[in-house]
């Protein structure tokens, strides 16, 4: 989870107390409907697969994306907000118009199958995503407030997205995708780091969106996914030496709202936009802001477009999610177009 200019805390021994504290409050608000209907067991799985049984894996034309990694619910003073940047890559890439696939697993719970719920709700496929077969709970992090207004995140752990495990069906998506985007976040586990290590060596473009910040930066595994990026979104480092030191095509440095940059290294050449001024009362919550930015990155450098226009198409994106509640709002053309013609 990314929010520009916030302290993140991990208040390791409070996480056993996690889910007791919230388990029942949870069950109850789901059986009330305050956050979608309530679903029961393995039939309700059965029933969302049904509803999919049409879909097929990368089954339009162009280019396909296979996005891996954590899916969660962010539990804040508000209520909960279904998290994790994977899904919301996938969300913001399939509202581009391109075919996605989302690689995470949830637990077989009331708060995975509401998570399976609104991801059919946002015509996303949900072939790839498994359910936990053991214990393990579904991704949920509990976001508290000080009296500063500074975030703390307490991130339960393990969580069933620290099990991806491999099968013959991610094999065949990830042969079959133009690109496959992951991240750090979700290789905190051996069984999901292997599977994203197997996943790897499948595509020939992989997208790698860096986290440099504790605690979730580990040198070794930042090292091996830089080493294996075809693209890397970063918002720390020199973009030509790390090209160059790690034998990637494509290095982003984001800035937030100061813009972004892009190094190409096979045509040797830096490109950069400045960012948008938010129109109206500015930012109302940037989370999901840059996983809209790589979103729309990721479709113009596959589809060869002119680096400068993207960037700036990019940028345009994520403006508009900071100005929208929650990361996967649905794409407002008319407003994305007033934050274009913004004079900058």
């Amino acid at each position: 989870m990314r929010m520009k200019g916030v302290q993140l805390q991990l208040r390791s021994k409070e996480l056993n107390h996690v889910k007791p504290r919230y388990s029942k409050r949870l069950t109850q608000q789901f059986a009330n409907g305050k956050h979608g209907s309530y679903a029961k067991g393995k039939v309700e799985v059965q029933r969302l697969r049904q509803i999919q049984a049409t879909s097929t894996t990368g089954g339009v034309g162009g280019n396909y994306i296979l996005v891996v990694g954590e899916v969660l619910w962010d539990s804040l003073p508000s209520g909960l907000f279904l998290g994790g940047a994977p899904v919301n890559v996938a969300c913001h890439i399939q509202e581009l118009g391109l075919a996605a696939d989302c690689v995470a697993r949830v637990g077989d719970d009331e708060l995975g199958r509401e998570i399976l719920r609104r991801l059919v709700k946002r015509n996303l496929n949900t072939a790839l995503i498994q359910v936990d077969d053991g214990n393990l709970p579904s991704g949920f992090v509990v976001v508290t407030m000080s009296e500063g207004g500074i975030p703390s995140y307490d991130i339960v752990q393990p969580s069933a997205w620290d099990a991806i495990s491999m099968t013959p069906e991610l094999s065949a998506a990830a042969e079959q995708a133009s690109a496959l985007v992951f991240g750090s976040l979700s290789q905190r586990c051996d069984t999901t780091r292997d599977t994203v290590r197997c996943l790897l060596q499948l595509c020939d473009r992989c997208v790698f969106d860096v986290n440099f910040r504790p605690p979730y930066y580990d040198q070794p595994i930042v090292e091996e996914g830089l080493t294996a990026a075809w693209l890397a979104k970063t918002d720390n480092g020199a973009a030509e030496e790390l090209a160059k030191r790690f034998d990637m095509k494509y290095v982003c440095v984001t800035r937030g709202s100061k813009g972004a940059g892009l190094w190409d290294a096979d045509s040797q050449t830096w490109v950069e936009h400045p960012g948008f001024t938010l129109p109206g009362d500015g930012a109302v919550d940037t989370v999901g802001a840059g996983d809209a930015f790589l979103a729309r990155l990721l479709q113009g450098l596959l589809e060869e477009e002119d680096p400068l226009d993207v960037l700036r198409e990019a940028n345009a994106l994520g403006a508009f999610v900071a100005t929208q509640s929650g990361a996967t709002p649905e794409h407002d053309h008319k407003a994305i177009a007033s934050i274009l013609n913004t004079v900058v």
